[in-house]
């Protein structure tokens, strides 16, 4: 009696290695994949129903397709979940692309304004004070650098005055 019992014991786990061997592991491609080899399968079918020439029969060709849909079928019954995650996944980053590039398009676009407006404000004092156009070409560059700097090492508080200021100007709205 222990011996059948045994004998069981052994049978199942032999069983369930078996089944384990069998049971495939599927992720987020897998139905593509198998999408891919039903679409091969049947191509290769209606190419020899046509009346193409090739190396397998139609039986052979029909069981291959109905193996490759059997695969597609169980791929998508396991696998379905993941893909569509998947697919949920790629269109979330492609939506945070984009909203990425417009986010820098609109700060470059700002900071070429910023440019713009402090050229003109800076060229109007340099040349007010007796300095050249000429001299003034060429110091832009330098005079835009102490600004830009400057502006970052703005405190809170004076970066809420510089806001009003440009507000009251009349260039920025608040």
């Amino acid at each position: 009696m222990m011996y059948n019992i045994m004998s069981t014991q052994e049978q199942l786990k032999q069983a369930m290695t078996e089944v384990a061997d069998k049971q495939k592991t599927y992720d987020e491609n897998s139905v593509d994949e198998a999408r891919a080899k039903w679409d091969e399968a049947s191509a290769l079918v209606q190419y020899i129903q046509a009346g193409g020439r090739s190396i397998h029969t139609l039986h052979e060709a029909r069981q291959s397709e109905n193996d490759a849909r059997m695969l597609l079928d169980d791929a998508i019954k396991n696998a379905g979940h993941l893909q569509l995650a998947k697919r949920e996944r790629e269109q979330e980053q492609a939506k945070n692309a984009a909203l990425e590039a417009e986010r820098h398009a609109a700060q470059v676009e700002h900071a070429a304004a910023e440019k713009a407006n402090f050229r003109a404000e800076a060229k109007t004092r340099w040349l007010a004070a007796g300095g050249s156009e000429h001299s003034f070409g060429e110091q832009f560059e330098s005079l835009w650098t102490d600004e830009v700097r400057r502006r970052v090492q703005l405190v809170p508080n004076e970066q809420e005055a510089m806001r009003q200021k440009l507000a009251q100007s009349g260039r920025y709205s608040a």
